[in-house]
């Protein structure tokens, strides 16, 4: 049993699971694609599920608990919970227990067009049910997802403006700063109707796809906040992706201004990288911070793709 259990895993779960579920867990492994030593797969004879720890007040956890259940009462596709608890000690911590399931990752860069495109347009369905949820105010939740931490949109878009800040501090961004700024005074000057609850990393390793190109799962909720819908499709192409991806997510989710939400789809992306580079700098990842730069750099060098106008419906 030994060798099947990651040394990460706190050893005083394996009682505690016996205690509380009644499994006997045989086997504790980080996730390949996880960044977070704080995700295990666990099999317990021939059941599979996910554990995660972190520390007290393991505020993090207990946003994420809280918006999978949030999700769950709107019978969007997330894990069902299994249990979670409490371990005191010197170093107490939370733990929660939920379903293992199956599925294929949405890379849509290496999928076949056709499915790619299919998944894309049912993932837009998907979030837009998920912004049905209201919370008051923007930014970080609280542990209930309920509230956030910025009472209003201007606040909200204050910090993202100190950010940018910092960003001069830390990179040269002389070239992308007019369109920067630019996207910060459309944002203030045309807010969100209303805050939702946002997943916060909609994106690939966390979307599981039946075969078909139905969303099975939507997982790890760990980095969820309050915010104009649009971050989350903004969060999703983040990352290089095929364009003809994002357009079928952005009619899926059939956004009432269709116009307006491309453009704030477009900002938010800006703002996105600017986050990226700054938190990269932050914990001193070179490569981290190189990606993200280009990354800034080709948002402006391919107009083609982030066209201001936004993409026709399909017939």
């Amino acid at each position: 049993m030994t060798n099947l259990m990651d040394p990460s895993f706190p050893r005083s779960l394996i009682a505690r699971l016996r205690e509380e579920m009644e499994l006997d867990v045989t086997q504790a492994r980080l996730p390949k694609n996880g960044m977070w030593k704080s995700t295990f797969l666990m099999r317990a004879g021939d059941f599979r599920f996910v554990l995660r720890v972190e520390p007290e007040p393991a505020l993090k956890l207990r946003r994420a608990t809280s918006a999978r259940e949030r999700a769950s009462n709107l019978r969007l596709p997330v894990p069902k919970s299994l249990g979670q608890g409490f371990e005191p000690g010197d170093k107490p911590f939370m733990w929660t227990a939920e379903e293992f399931l199956e599925g294929d990752f949405y890379f849509p860069s290496s999928m076949e067009p056709a499915l790619a495109q299919r998944a894309s347009r049912c993932l837009g369905e998907v979030l837009r049910n998920l912004h049905t949820l209201p919370v008051n105010g923007y930014g970080e939740l609280n542990s209930d997802c309920r509230a956030a931490e910025f009472s209003d949109w201007d606040d909200y878009l204050a910090s993202k403006w100190r950010e940018l800040l910092r960003a001069k501090d830390l990179v040269d961004v002389s070239a992308e700063r007019e369109e920067i700024e630019e996207s910060l005074h459309f944002l203030a000057k045309h807010p969100p109707q209303s805050a939702v609850l946002c997943h916060g990393d909609f994106a690939d390793d966390n979307i599981l796809l039946a075969a078909d190109g139905r969303v099975s799962a939507i997982i790890d909720w760990n980095n969820c906040l309050a915010c104009d819908p649009a971050y989350d499709l903004a969060y999703s192409f983040i990352w290089p992706q095929r364009m003809d991806c994002l357009h079928e997510m952005f009619w899926g989710y059939a956004p009432d201004n269709p116009e307006m939400f491309w453009q704030r789809i477009r900002a938010h992306r800006l703002l996105l990288a600017i986050t990226f580079i700054v938190r990269n700098c932050d914990r001193a990842n070179e490569d981290g911070k190189a990606f993200f730069i280009k990354m800034l750099r080709e948002l402006n060098a391919s107009p083609e793709n982030w066209s201001r106008e936004c993409p026709r419906f399909p017939l």
